[in-house]
């Protein structure tokens, strides 16, 4: 279960909506946008790593959540799964080499993608990630930049079964959820990366 390498850290780009129809919202999804393609190919193998090889996540081996902050402000957490199967597994092979009534305990580290959105004067976007609940399958794949386009770096991408909007205030939020609080993404990136952004901006 590899985390993101540093390049990927420092090269996030950001996000971007697509789908196949803007009244139905079928094919909904996000793209991770990278400043490069290799930056791109890593992310893709570390979610593929996540979904132990596969596409098709039926067990939300990927995790994707929204939340909604309030007044048209939005986060969205990626990380990966509980992986219990995987647990039980090291679980297992550790009582194997320590003897049946040894006390095992199997701990996974985790790391949390965090995205921060403002909406609130964008209908589209807004009606994407609202849409969110109203989908039977969502759309998770990486891009990076090439000539101004965003460029995708799988024409599959990841189609996920399990993920959630929530609102900020819900019983059921995860609890490094609650404790990673919206942070308002207006010049997080240096000039050289706000023009590029710019550019492909227009081109969307």
């Amino acid at each position: 279960m590899p985390g993101p390498t540093d390049a990927m850290l420092t090269h996030r780009f950001g996000t971007s909506w697509f789908t196949e129809d803007t009244n139905t919202m079928e094919g909904l999804g996000i793209v991770i946008v990278f400043k490069y393609k290799q930056v791109a190919k890593d992310a893709f193998n570390m979610f593929k790593a996540w979904n132990y090889e596969k596409i098709i996540d039926a067990s939300e081996n990927i995790s994707f959540r929204g939340v909604r902050e309030g007044k048209g402000i939005y986060s969205v957490f990626v990380f990966p799964g509980d992986r219990l199967d995987s647990l039980k597994y090291s679980e297992s092979m550790a009582k194997d080499r320590f003897g049946s009534k040894s006390h095992i305990k199997v701990n996974a580290a985790k790391f949390y993608m965090q995205f921060c959105f403002d909406y609130s004067n964008d209908n589209l976007k807004l009606k994407c990630i609202e849409s969110i609940p109203h989908v039977s399958e969502f759309n998770l794949n990486v891009g990076y930049v090439e000539d101004g386009d965003i460029k995708m770096y799988s024409k599959k991408g990841f189609r996920l079964k399990k993920f959630s909007l929530k609102n900020r205030s819900d019983s059921d939020l995860g609890e490094i959820e609650k404790s990673l609080e919206w942070d308002d993404p207006a010049g997080k990136l240096p000039d050289i990366n706000l023009a590029l952004i710019e550019k492909v901006n227009e081109r969307l």
